[in-house]
């Protein structure tokens, strides 16, 4: 019964805290962005802001599923092992090929972004038209902080969002289908985002789709964690090379 109120507890901090209070904050913080662009101290503060809203709920869950029957296999905290069945042959290895490839696009991103004048300079052209862009560092500290914030963001999403979630819609939802629960997942992943737009929130709702879908078929949290964390990395590295190519 304790355990029944905690997901209900939980799934109404997710519906709620981030989708609500992620977006003013934001907008809080992009306001001040706005009017002090040069400030030194305001987009760390809100790097703290991000890496604390993430962590507390984080140690939340490792806290309860110590103190409980749950198990830290059960929430993704094991070697992968390849499974088909959840989703059919055809379904799962098209999603593990994709994967594949955009994991070889970060790699062809980062080498290019090295090497090549012109990605560079179409990178800073696209980076100039995100409309989140007061949110990537600048100065050589708000660097350094991004490196946490992105490896904050790959370890407790995907514990928040993959590993804890999708048990506790499973636990509650027995009778709905594994896709539906995927979907639902990923929609409340996309939640998280708003401060991103509607394009933000579509885009990441799809992402927390089929990274709910890979987590199901390789059983662990461990290889999206990774994958998560070299997303965000990217862009700091993105940053910072076209910040040099301005100069």
């Amino acid at each position: 019964m304790a355990l029944t109120i905690f997901y209900a507890l939980f799934l109404c901090y997710l519906l709620t805290y981030e989708p609500i209070w992620g977006y003013i904050s934001h907008q809080r913080f992009k306001k001040d962005m706005h009017h002090a662009p040069e400030s030194k101290t305001r987009r760390i503060a809100y790097y703290k802001e991000t890496m604390l809203a993430l962590w507390i709920p984080t140690l939340i869950i490792v806290i309860v599923t110590m103190v409980s029957p749950i198990t830290f296999s059960s929430l993704g905290f094991s070697w992968p092992s390849l499974n088909t069945s959840t989703f059919g042959n055809w379904v799962s290895y098209i999603l593990l090929a994709l994967f594949a490839c955009y994991i070889l696009a970060i790699v062809y991103h980062f080498v290019a972004m090295k090497t090549s004048q012109a990605f560079r300079d179409k990178v800073t052209n696209e980076l100039e038209k995100i409309p989140y862009q007061e949110l990537l560092p600048k100065s050589h500290q708000e660097k350094k902080l991004w490196s946490y914030v992105s490896l904050t963001a790959g370890v407790t999403e995907e514990i928040i969002y993959r590993g804890f979630l999708l048990f506790v819609l499973m636990t509650l939802l027995p009778d709905v289908s594994v896709w539906l629960n995927c979907i639902i997942a990923g929609i409340i992943f996309g939640l998280a985002h708003t401060y991103q737009g509607l394009s933000g929130f579509i885009r990441t709702s799809l992402i927390g789709i089929c990274f709910s879908m890979l987590y199901l078929i390789l059983g662990s949290l461990f290889p999206l964690m990774i994958f998560h964390f070299l997303i965000d990395f990217v862009a700091k590295v993105s940053n910072l090379e076209v910040q040099e190519n301005k100069v």
